[in-house]
C-alpha cells in the first residue's frame, strides 16, 4: 500500500556491537569473530559455519583489517575480550 511503511529486513547487525559495527563488520564476520574466542582453526570454523575455509580466510583477512589487529593470535585475543564482556552484560 503507498505510503505504508516496509518493515525492515533484520540481517543481524543489531547484535554486532557498535566499535565493531561502525568498523564495518559485517554479521557473517562477527559470526566469524566470535567463533575465534576458543580459538579453532579454519577447518572447524568452515564446519560449524557451512561455509569453505578458504571463506573463512576471507572473513579473516577482512577483520584483521577492519580491526587493526596484526595477526590471528591478536585477533583470538581481542574476540576473547568481546565474547567476555558480552557474557558479563
Amino acid at each position: 500500500r503507498a505510503g505504508a511503511s516496509a518493515p525492515q529486513r533484520r540481517d543481524g547487525r543489531d547484535r554486532i556491537p557498535a566499535p565493531l559495527r561502525t568498523s564495518g563488520v559485517t554479521p557473517r564476520e562477527y559470526e566469524v569473530f566470535v567463533l575465534l574466542a576458543d580459538r579453532p582453526g579454519n577447518q572447524q570454523i568452515a564446519r560449524h559455519l557451512s561455509i569453505s575455509p578458504r571463506t573463512v580466510e576471507k572473513h579473516m583477512a577482512s577483520l584483521l583489517a577492519k580491526t587493526g589487529r596484526q595477526d590471528r593470535t591478536a585477533l583470538c585475543e581481542f574476540a576473547a575480550e568481546c565474547v567476555s564482556a558480552a557474557v558479563r552484560r
